[in-house]
Order: C-alpha cells, then structure tokens, then sequence
C-alpha cells in the first residue's frame, strides 16, 4: 500500500510572472522513500522544471532539487528538513513580491462591486470597456487586486482571447463566447466528419454545430482544460469566461 511520507504543493510565479503550481512528495510506492516532482504552469503540466524561469535563490534552489532528486531514493530523515527550509524561502519571497505591488483595489474582497470600477481600469490601463470588462472578469475569478492583474493582463478583444500569468483565457459575454465556439466548430469540421463516420450523428453541418452548443455549452468547445467556464456580473452585464 501507497504511504505518503512527504506532501506538499507550492505556489509562485517564476521571472517572466508565468503562475507554477508545484507538487512535492515522498512515497513508498515503489518500496522505498521515492521522491517526485510535478508542477503546472499555463497549459503545461508534470516535468515543466525547464519551462520555469526562477525569480530568486529559493526558486532556483526547488528546481535543483526537482533535477537532482527526482524518481530517486532519499534518505527521508534529511530530505524533508530541506524541503521544509526551501519551501518556507519560496513562499516567503512570494508574500514579500506581492506586498510590494501597488494593489489599487482588491478584487477578490467580499462585496466587491466591480461595476463602480468599470471606468478607473479604463482609465489606469488606457482600454476599451470591453477589455476593462474582461479584466475585472477574471480578477474575481481568481481573487486579485488591480496590480497584481495588471503586471501580465493582455489579449484580444476583438477576438475575446485573452491571458495572464502563462494561462490563457477566452472572456465575453454569453452570446460573443457562443460565437467564438461556432467559429471554432465551422474551422474545425472535421469534428463533424468524424462524428458522421462514427455514426454518432445524422445531422448536417450547421445543425450539427448548433447542437453541440445547445446540448453542451460554449465552454466544452472552447475550453480543452476542464470545460468548465465561470460568470461574474459587472454593472449591468454578466461578463462570462474560460481557460482555453
């Protein structure tokens, strides 16, 4: 039977603001103190330590032991106190970098009225209504103040393509995003030829299509990470979104 001896994720972002999830642990899977690696970072996910960049000597020190250490047998007793240190100096230098972004306002707080801050990002970032939009959109969905955000926030409006942090996004409203997804399925159909072949369906092209949407959602078409999509209102509007 699996034991973890050792188990711990660790959240940072490396020097290009990319966000890294990582997971650490020691098991006896194999009969042994084994130790692994893996991370997340934008649309890649397990060995990533290549694609990581460190933005400091406790980054730099995690990936040398992702490097040195991984699938290998370990002497728990020592590893785990280095882990302990090398985790505590990681974290530490993320709380240390995000308390010196300016935060502006904090869109993650309860109650925040994102509506009353429609036109300052307009301002402050210089955009459209719809890119300010999409950027508080995404703001509370994963909780951050306007500086935070800022650093990497970029995209396309007009193709409601958007990204930051290394992951990107598609945000809009219901009916642009249900568009995005039609689009996608008219370039894409060989999807349609395949479900033909598959005798999966009888339907032709353009009822195809708008089956599949109907039946399933923009987001099982546009997001290939999960499928799932999140909403939040702004003013008047319900502003919606996905990984894609």
């Amino acid at each position: 039977m699996e034991k973890y001896l050792f188990k711990r994720e660790v959240s940072f972002r490396d020097l290009n603001k990319n966000s890294v999830s990582v997971e650490i642990e020691i098991t006896t899977r194999n009969g042994y103190p084994e130790f692994t690696m893996s991370g997340e970072m934008g649309g890649c996910c397990c060995q990533i330590s290549d694609h990581i960049v460190p933005a400091n000597d406790g980054q730099k020190e995690l990936l040398s032991v992702w490097e040195q250490y991984h699938l290998q047998r370990v002497e728990p007793n020592e590893m785990i106190p280095m882990l302990e240190r090398i985790i505590a100096q990681v974290q530490d230098a993320e709380i240390q970098y995000t308390a010196s972004i300016e935060a502006i306002f904090d869109m993650g707080e309860d109650g925040f009225d994102a509506g009353e801050h429609i036109r300052e990002v307009m301002d402050l970032r210089d955009c459209s209504e719809e890119e300010a939009l999409a950027f508080l959109c995404l703001g509370m969905e994963l909780g951050l103040t306007f500086g935070e955000l800022n650093e990497t926030f970029g995209g396309d409006e007009y193709n409601h393509e958007y990204y930051a942090y290394g992951i990107d996004y598609y945000i809009g409203e219901d009916d642009e995003l249900e568009g995005v997804a039609y689009s996608y399925l008219e370039e894409e159909d060989w999807l349609w030829r395949d479900a033909v072949a598959a005798k999966a369906t009888e339907l032709g092209f353009t009822e195809w299509i708008q089956q599949v949407i109907s039946l399933d959602g923009w987001a099982s078409v546009l997001n290939g990470w999960d499928g799932k999509s999140f909403e939040h209102r702004i003013g008047d509007k319900w502003i919606y979104g996905c990984r894609r």
